[in-house]
């Protein structure tokens, strides 16, 4: 496939998502693709065999891109207790939701599938995967990894890993709904990670 066929598929993509996440799935058709992209849709089929095929393109493309960034936020190496301060919580925490808030991908897409999870199976399990399976699955790891180190008190890392994300989730669908500002979600996410340290940190009794 050369640079311009690469290019226009992009197109095709980033404006379905784009489509999809104002409209839902089942209220975009290929031709309202088509027509946002600039072309018609006979020569959109040249590129993507169906509607379905283009959202999962985009789940696919969407997936990875979290994941890599996810990568770059990660806390699995802080074993040491001095390695783990409140202000690296909340460093690594706002990035994540800086993230969230303004990486236009990742916020349509958030949008989508908070309508479509209950419609399209595809949109569930992605939904699962980057929305709680991701955040509640590596916390548990880490913070059993912490509790080993000495570096956190708490016997159960999964109800643990569940009080700190969810206020996660909760804070960023109130900035989606427009009921909080960013700096507003901020304060509210340094709140909640200084007492969360307060509770479980290994320093404090």
């Amino acid at each position: 496939m050369n640079i311009s066929q690469n290019d226009t598929k992009k197109r095709i993509r980033d404006t379905a998502l784009k489509l999809f996440s104002e409209r839902g799935y089942e209220g975009v058709s290929v031709s309202d693709i088509a027509a946002g992209v600039g072309i018609k849709a006979p020569s959109l089929y040249k590129h993507y065999s169906s509607k379905m095929e283009i959202f999962m393109s985009i789940i696919e493309d969407a997936e990875k891109s979290f994941r890599s960034f996810i990568d770059t936020i990660r806390l699995d190496n802080t074993s040491n207790p001095e390695e783990l301060t409140e202000n690296l919580l909340i460093e690594r925490l706002s990035a994540y939701v800086s993230y969230a808030l303004h990486d236009g991908e990742y916020s349509a897409l958030r949008k989508l599938l908070t309508i479509e999870q209950y419609t399209l199976p595809e949109a569930a399990g992605l939904y699962e995967r980057i929305y709680q399976n991701a955040l509640f699955s590596y916390h548990t790891a880490f913070f059993t990894q912490l509790i080993s180190a000495g570096a956190m008190k708490g016997h159960d890392p999964m109800a643990m890993a569940m009080m700190y994300g969810a206020p996660v989730i909760v804070l960023i669908s109130s900035y989606d709904r427009n009921e909080r500002s960013e700096e507003e979600v901020h304060d509210a996410l340094k709140r909640h990670v200084k007492q969360f340290y307060e509770i479980f940190s290994g320093r404090e009794e």
